[in-house]
């Protein structure tokens, strides 16, 4: 299993804890790790930071070390235990608003959030999860939206302001959980190339607390989870998590034919990208052929790289902002793809919309606020970590 450059006790714990299975060799390392002078407060910080608390506190309670102390015990207990309950009162949501949308004739298909800890996680308690995501049907976007208002949601961002790049709406509820009506996976501007209508076609059944709902096929999830990744820079171990559990879930799976399958460039290295993260952060076994391919791939093993370095800092300066930026340009395969991701970025977002409200007449000007508000942050950021 690979180790974070620089990482000290507490990111290595972390990363057993990650780790698939239960064997000696983890055991005792991760036994050998909670002797050592951790610093408990940044540690708990951590893990609170990467969804990561409850399966910390599921390894750590099996070995019951005697040098922890309580009150970080107490607060992973407490931890765990908050994301039992949320993971059934979510569920119990999820299907009321699937009843609710089934009801007016819309189809919507749940990915991530409870579904996904029950599909991927012996204990949905183990996967923390932070909103309840939707996938509908562009044509049925407009009345999904009317739904919801006359339910009692209100929009996060005015719809009329939104973006056309955009691929999700976020609504509110009156309990402050955010729930995403999603009809693309990414923003267009990242060019993957994805046909959502394959999505529909492959799609299956599964149980959701007893409930028969629709879920997105495996490899169509495994797809998902690895583009949901891509676009935050896969700076959570939790999402790594996600996808070693989904090689364990369907190992009887072919993986190398799925990347056969891929359409573009971008969605073999995105897989490919997910899987290789997965191996070495989790040490989940994949198959030797796409091992070799990750290994081979011009642009994967750097990325990787990266990818690992800037997991654990919590530095969003203008550099880190900037090579963000080149991590998607890398991705992106083809001459003319490249330039017009570089011409789509400096469109508007909805935070650029919610950031200085313009009349519609003045519209155009939201692509000089893009690049101000951009420099803004990373300034306000610098200043308050120093």
């Amino acid at each position: 299993m690979e180790r974070i450059v620089g990482g000290g006790p507490e990111q290595e714990l972390l990363l057993w804890c990650a780790k698939l299975g239960s064997d000696e060799e983890g055991e005792r390392t991760i036994e050998h790790l909670l002797r050592q002078r951790l610093d408990w407060a940044y540690l708990v910080r951590m893990s609170d930071s990467h969804g990561m608390t409850p399966l910390l506190y599921s390894k750590i309670r099996r070995l019951r070390p005697r040098n922890i102390p309580n009150d970080v015990l107490s607060r992973m207990r407490g931890s765990y235990r908050f994301s039992a309950w949320r993971s059934v009162w979510c569920t119990q949501k999820l299907i009321g608003i699937l009843d609710l949308l089934s009801s007016r004739g819309i189809e919507a298909i749940p990915f991530k959030g409870p579904a996904l800890a029950r599909i991927l996680y012996e204990n949905p308690a183990l996967r923390s999860f932070g909103d309840l995501d939707l996938l509908v049907r562009r044509r049925d976007l407009d009345e999904s939206k009317q739904v919801l208002l006359s339910s009692g949601y209100h929009l996060e961002f005015d719809q009329d302001r939104l973006p056309p790049h955009e691929f999700h709406l976020t609504f509110v509820d009156r309990q402050g959980i955010p729930i995403e009506i999603h009809w693309a996976l990414a923003r267009t501007w990242y060019f993957f190339g994805i046909d959502m209508d394959r999505f529909w076609e492959r799609k299956e059944t599964t149980l959701l607390a007893g409930k028969p709902v629709p879920m997105i096929s495996p490899e169509d999830l495994l797809l998902a989870l690895s583009v949901h990744g891509v676009r935050h820079h896969w700076r959570s171990l939790r999402w790594v998590c996600d996808i070693g559990r989904w090689v364990e879930r369907y190992k009887e799976r072919d993986l190398f034919r799925t990347l056969s399958r891929v359409k573009t460039i971008s969605q073999r290295r995105i897989l490919l990208l997910s899987l290789f993260l997965a191996s070495e952060l989790t040490g989940v076994e994949i198959p030797e052929t796409v091992h070799r391919a990750a290994r081979t791939d011009p642009i994967v093993p750097s990325l990787a790289s990266w990818v690992r370095g800037q997991m654990f800092s919590d530095t969003e300066n203008l550099s880190w902002r900037l090579k963000s930026k080149w991590f998607y340009f890398r991705l992106t395969s083809g001459a003319h793809r490249k330039c017009r991701l570089l011409l789509s970025m400096l469109g508007p977002t909805p935070t650029d919309v919610t950031y200085r409200r313009l009349p519609p007449a003045l519209s155009v000007f939201y692509f000089m606020i893009r690049p101000i508000r951009f420099i803004r942050e990373c300034e306000l950021w610098s200043s308050s970590h120093h």
